[in-house]
């Protein structure tokens, strides 16, 4: 969840966090563990986003453990960061053709370089909402496809290659992701009162974790550099 933007209007958290404080009143709990359960609330009842609540339950009870993400269903919830994960993979292969393996990292204002999910790729409020920006993308390409690969002869690998020509043919590519799941108490935004309570909420036993996971999909060639594509 890094710069996790929380999609959600400045009117909808002063709501919540009003809602939370009232509640801390007549339960008898902590403003934040009250704002906490009003979040949990809004995604089940208001704005369901289950995928969202199981990352915030994690952060309030997971004790920093990582946390395990379906990133095939991330993939396919949100088609814009899958073509563009594979459109970098495609420009990785293109500056160096012999690479089957890579990665792709930026942690935005942290070093200035831009992550390889952003939060403007999501289609899915939910799936925004889980992970926001995802800082690190691990790559590599599975099977025979590359004439100067090693782990096989060139005569095999040209051969696959002149099979394929002109066609649009699918490569198995895995792909790996690893983000910090942060809250941002000091950074202005319009839900920064959820993230000030969240962060407190460290006090009684809530912990940022990483979120990793890895899938296979099928890369088309027209992903990929001319040279594999011929």
């Amino acid at each position: 969840m890094s710069d996790e933007a929380f999609s959600i209007s400045w009117f909808q958290a002063q709501a919540i966090c009003q809602t939370g404080s009232a509640g801390s009143v007549m339960h008898g709990i902590s403003s934040e563990e009250a704002i906490y359960n009003a979040i949990m609330n809004y995604w089940d009842w208001i704005s369901p986003q289950p995928n969202a609540r199981r990352h915030l339950s994690h952060y309030r009870n997971g004790q920093g453990a990582d946390y395990l993400e379906n990133v095939r269903s991330l993939f396919n919830a949100n088609p814009r960061i899958r073509a563009r994960i594979f459109e970098k993979i495609g420009d990785q292969l293109r500056i160096n053709p012999r690479a089957d393996s890579g990665s792709i990292i930026g942690h935005g204002a942290d070093d200035g370089v831009e992550p390889p999910i952003r939060q403007q790729d999501y289609d899915s409020d939910d799936w925004l909402n889980s992970n926001g920006n995802i800082d690190e993308v691990y790559w590599g390409l599975i099977g025979d496809y590359n004439p100067f690969d090693n782990r096989e002869t060139d005569d095999r690998a040209y051969y696959l290659r002149a099979l394929r020509r002109g066609t649009v043919f699918l490569i198995p590519v895995e792909i790996r992701i690893r983000d910090p799941y942060t809250w941002h108490p000091y950074e202005y935004r319009p839900s920064q009162c959820i993230h000030q309570a969240m962060e407190r909420l460290k006090s009684s036993g809530a912990a940022d974790y990483t979120t990793i996971g890895t899938a296979q999909f099928l890369l088309p060639s027209v992903y990929l550099p001319d040279w594999i594509r011929r």
